[in-house]
């Protein structure tokens, strides 16, 4: 399962050569190697990075003139509007011979896709919330595509971010396939809080279920907060034999709170205690494998890069995550500040822009390893169940963020799990505090002053964002690329 971490496509070019030294850029993400297909009128070629996990066949095809790459996991409705049957790259074939592109409007789940068709056809294709990363650029006019911004530069011009929930045809151009959903927190939501309380416990499970792959070791990445204990107490209830990793600064909070969860359901815990030198030298990989210089994901990339090297150091090769849980159930303290509607809305743009947030954080720190992120949350049905519920079941009458997901899981979580305040990861695991102190001794209030405004028109908020900022012109250096990073504003 997910054999593929990474792609690269080249339409309108001889780029066989070419999709090889993009690989090359992003060979961390495929460890066991890299494969490229092309394919000469018109000129093309698609190009992918392998993990080594077993099941190549069900994410690549190859046969004929049709090569086809598959990042992720998929299914397709059918005609009674079932999505439970996931598809191998092969199926996709079939699918567009008898409806075209626009096969891609019964997709659903996790994916980055591109199709070379012996019709001389050729398909791009990215999930609805951008769960699997993708980007584009042009040179002349050939069409540049691939996972990772450092895959494209100086290699082709006006570098962008595949928007998620559309694909690319060269005769449609770029079309959105997954038309508007209804607007969450619908007041005629035909069921109790209760029947939502065993709604979200089934689709969870189903979630995991659906996800965790048949051979391969799987650990957690688990910081004790709700989201991440939810998601490791589901995956243990099915008989899933998982290993836990947390990492924190000394005497963090989520050391402890990850210790008494894994103690409670018995898993194979390891840990992992860093300092300010060692978040010092890690940085600057931090933020090129990142490919951002936002401060609160700078804060929170850090130990999640660290945990996604304890979890290759012990041997895993899928780690599941919680990532999702905040944007869909409310989990940002800045929200009980705002009016039911402001709620819904700022939501609604929260899961909108976590392709450049979160997602993006959880793909890249876990790739830079070679492994592979798993996000039950972000599992197409509970995201249309989270989308169907009141805002008032998610934050509280009394200020309680994620109350009707602490209220599913109340009976299978320890107390101090389920009522637990909710932290920003950064926080929890104790790098927040350590980091803003860093940058502080490293900028001046002169030097903040002088350069808190750059020439690609982006102001940066603090000395410790200037600070990654450097950074990150080290290895991105073209002002375009600026407007790429997605930006944390929490009011």
């Amino acid at each position: 399962m997910i054999p593929l971490s990474g792609l690269v496509a080249v339409y309108g070019e001889c780029g066989a050569g070419r999709a090889l030294e993009m690989l090359a850029a992003i060979k961390h993400r495929g460890p066991a190697g890299q494969r490229v297909g092309n394919s000469e009128f018109p000129p093309r070629a698609v190009g992918y990075a392998s993990t080594g996990h077993s099941g190549e066949e069900d994410n690549f095809y190859a046969a004929g003139d049709a090569i086809i790459a598959l990042d992720g996991l998929l299914s397709c409705c059918d005609n009674g509007g079932s999505f439970d049957r996931r598809l191998r790259a092969q199926e996709l074939l079939t699918l567009y011979r008898g409806e075209g592109p626009r096969f891609s409007c019964r997709l659903r789940g996790m994916f980055a896709l591109c199709m070379d068709l012996p019709t001389r056809e050729f398909l791009v294709a990215r999930d609805r919330f951008g769960i699997k990363p993708l980007y584009w650029g042009r040179k002349g006019q050939a069409l540049y595509f691939a996972s990772e911004i450092k895959a494209l530069i100086n290699r082709c011009e006006g570098i962008g971010v595949f928007p998620p929930g559309h694909y690319f045809h060269p005769r449609e151009g770029l079309v959105r396939f997954n038309p508007e959903e209804g607007e969450e927190g619908n007041a005629a939501t035909p069921f109790s809080w209760q029947e939502a309380c065993s709604r979200l416990r089934d689709v969870l499970r189903e979630a995991v279920a659906r996800c965790l792959p048949a051979k391969g070791k799987v650990g957690i990445l688990l910081s004790g907060g709700l989201d991440s204990s939810i998601v490791a107490a589901v995956a243990r209830s099915l008989g899933a034999d998982i290993r836990s990793i947390a990492v924190g600064y000394e005497g963090s909070l989520d050391l402890e709170y990850a210790r008494l969860m894994a103690q409670n359901l018995g898993l194979e815990h390891h840990e992992y205690v860093y300092g300010r030198k060692e978040v010092e030298d890690v940085l600057p990989r931090v933020i090129y494998h990142l490919e951002s210089f936002d401060w609160s994901l700078v804060r929170s990339a850090v130990p999640n890069y660290l945990a996604a090297r304890l979890a290759r150091q012990h041997g895993l090769d899928y780690v599941l995550m919680g990532e999702g849980g905040d944007e869909l159930f409310g989990g940002y303290h800045y929200l009980k500040n705002k009016t039911r509607q402001e709620q819904q809305q700022e939501m609604k743009r929260l899961l909108e822009s976590a392709h450049t947030m979160g997602l993006q954080r959880a793909d890249r720190m876990t790739s830079a390893y070679g492994l592979t992120s798993i996000l039950p949350f972000m599992d197409y049905k509970v995201v249309e169940l989270a989308a169907s519920l009141p805002v008032e079941w998610k934050i509280s009458r009394d200020g309680v963020e994620k109350w009707i997901l602490r209220e599913a899981f109340r009976a299978e979580l320890p107390p101090e799990i389920v009522d637990r305040r909710k932290d920003e990861f950064s926080q929890g695991a104790g790098s927040a505090e350590l980091m803003a102190e860093m940058a502080a001794g490293k900028i001046s209030d002169e030097e903040f002053a002088a350069e808190g405004r750059v020439t690609s028109g982006v102001t940066l908020h603090s000395k410790e964002e200037l600070y990654y900022y450097r950074i990150f012109k080290e290895f991105y250096p073209q002002p375009e690329l600026d407007r790429l990073v997605g930006r944390w504003t929490p009011w």
